[in-house]
Protein backbone atom coordinates (compact mmCIF):
# COMPACT_ATOMS: atom_id res chain seq x y z
CA UNK A 1 0.00 0.00 0.00
CA UNK A 2 1.16 3.43 -1.05
CA UNK A 3 0.17 6.45 0.22
CA UNK A 4 2.46 9.70 0.55
CA UNK A 5 1.33 12.80 2.55
CA UNK A 6 2.68 16.12 1.56
CA UNK A 7 1.18 19.50 3.25
CA UNK A 8 2.47 22.76 1.96
CA UNK A 9 1.04 25.53 3.59
CA UNK A 10 3.44 28.87 3.14
CA UNK A 11 2.16 32.08 4.66
CA UNK A 12 4.05 35.25 6.27
CA UNK A 13 3.08 35.42 10.06
CA UNK A 14 3.44 37.80 12.54
CA UNK A 15 6.15 38.23 15.07
CA UNK A 16 3.54 37.08 17.83
CA UNK A 17 3.05 33.63 15.98
CA UNK A 18 6.22 32.93 14.40
CA UNK A 19 7.60 31.00 16.58
CA UNK A 20 4.42 28.73 16.68
CA UNK A 21 4.52 28.34 13.32
CA UNK A 22 8.22 27.43 12.93
CA UNK A 23 7.03 24.64 15.78
CA UNK A 24 4.03 23.58 14.21
CA UNK A 25 5.42 23.15 10.62
CA UNK A 26 8.71 21.35 11.85
CA UNK A 27 5.69 18.67 13.65
CA UNK A 28 4.28 18.66 10.25
CA UNK A 29 7.46 17.35 8.32
CA UNK A 30 8.39 15.17 10.78
CA UNK A 31 4.97 13.13 11.17
CA UNK A 32 5.05 13.80 7.12
CA UNK A 33 8.14 11.83 7.19
CA UNK A 34 7.41 9.25 9.61
CA UNK A 35 3.71 8.79 7.86
CA UNK A 36 5.76 8.19 4.73
CA UNK A 37 8.61 5.72 5.67
CA UNK A 38 7.40 2.46 4.77
CA UNK A 39 10.33 1.01 7.24
CA UNK A 40 8.30 1.95 9.81
CA UNK A 41 5.19 -0.31 11.51
CA UNK A 42 1.80 0.56 9.87
CA UNK A 43 0.13 0.97 13.02
CA UNK A 44 2.93 4.00 13.85
CA UNK A 45 2.27 5.52 10.18
CA UNK A 46 -0.99 5.46 10.80
CA UNK A 47 -1.00 7.42 13.69
CA UNK A 48 1.46 9.54 12.02
CA UNK A 49 -1.19 10.21 9.31
CA UNK A 50 -3.74 11.34 12.44
CA UNK A 51 -0.85 13.89 13.47
CA UNK A 52 -0.44 15.50 10.22
CA UNK A 53 -4.14 16.14 9.76
CA UNK A 54 -4.43 17.24 12.98
CA UNK A 55 -1.23 19.77 12.67
CA UNK A 56 -2.62 21.00 9.38
CA UNK A 57 -6.14 22.34 10.77
CA UNK A 58 -3.93 24.02 13.78
CA UNK A 59 -2.08 25.63 10.41
CA UNK A 60 -5.12 26.10 8.84
CA UNK A 61 -6.62 27.79 11.78
CA UNK A 62 -3.43 29.65 12.47
CA UNK A 63 -3.85 31.13 8.44
CA UNK A 64 -7.45 32.20 9.26
CA UNK A 65 -6.62 33.81 12.42
CA UNK A 66 -4.09 36.08 10.46
CA UNK A 67 -6.53 36.45 7.51
CA UNK A 68 -8.80 37.81 9.68
CA UNK A 69 -6.66 40.48 11.04
CA UNK A 70 -5.29 41.47 8.40
CA UNK A 71 -8.96 42.07 7.18
CA UNK A 72 -9.69 43.97 10.13
CA UNK A 73 -6.80 46.05 9.86
CA UNK A 74 -8.00 47.10 6.14
CA UNK A 75 -10.91 47.59 7.11
CA UNK A 76 -10.02 50.14 10.04
CA UNK A 77 -8.17 51.82 7.54
CA UNK A 78 -10.92 52.23 5.05
CA UNK A 79 -13.06 53.78 7.35
CA UNK A 80 -10.14 55.86 8.67
CA UNK A 81 -10.04 56.93 5.26
CA UNK A 82 -13.92 57.40 4.63
CA UNK A 83 -13.73 59.64 8.39
CA UNK A 84 -11.06 61.85 6.81
CA UNK A 85 -13.05 62.11 3.61
CA UNK A 86 -16.20 63.29 5.13
CA UNK A 87 -14.58 66.27 7.46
Amino acid sequence: MRVYVKVECPIEVTSETEELYKTLRSALKRAERIANDRRVKLKTRLEAFRLVGYIASILAGILKDYRLEEIQEELMELEEELKSKER
